[in-house]
């Protein structure tokens, strides 16, 4: 662990952003993996969305935020969609989910 992540880690705002971080790169990663299963060039991916290769690479390069309306969009002019998952973070992998709550409409459609 270098001394700038440990610093980080050390705070709850460090900690914070160390989070966000990790699903902006999970999220390039994920664009960068479809790319390549379905060899599709960023040259390509920038003339699907009507974009120039120049903004497509700041996106990919992480040099620009990326939004989950922008993620969408990408993944759906290469054939695919989100499938959004929550996880404990690392350190606590055993830990439960706390139980959820039924909606209303859950609710509902169960009750007698």
């Amino acid at each position: 662990m270098t001394d700038t992540y440990a610093a980080h880690a050390a705070t709850a705002e460090g900690r914070l952003g160390l989070a966000q971080a990790e699903v902006r790169y999970r999220a390039v990663e994920l664009i960068e993996e479809v790319l390549a299963a379905e060899q599709v060039t960023q040259r390509e991916l920038a003339r699907r969305l009507g974009r120039s290769e120049s903004a497509v690479s700041q996106v990919l390069g992480g040099d620009r935020n990326l939004t989950l309306n922008t993620l969408a969009e990408y993944l759906h002019v290469l054939g695919r969609r989100l499938d959004l998952k929550a996880a404990p973070p690392e350190g606590r992998a055993g830990d439960k989910p706390a139980p959820r709550t039924p909606s209303r409409r859950q609710a509902a459609a169960t009750a007698p």
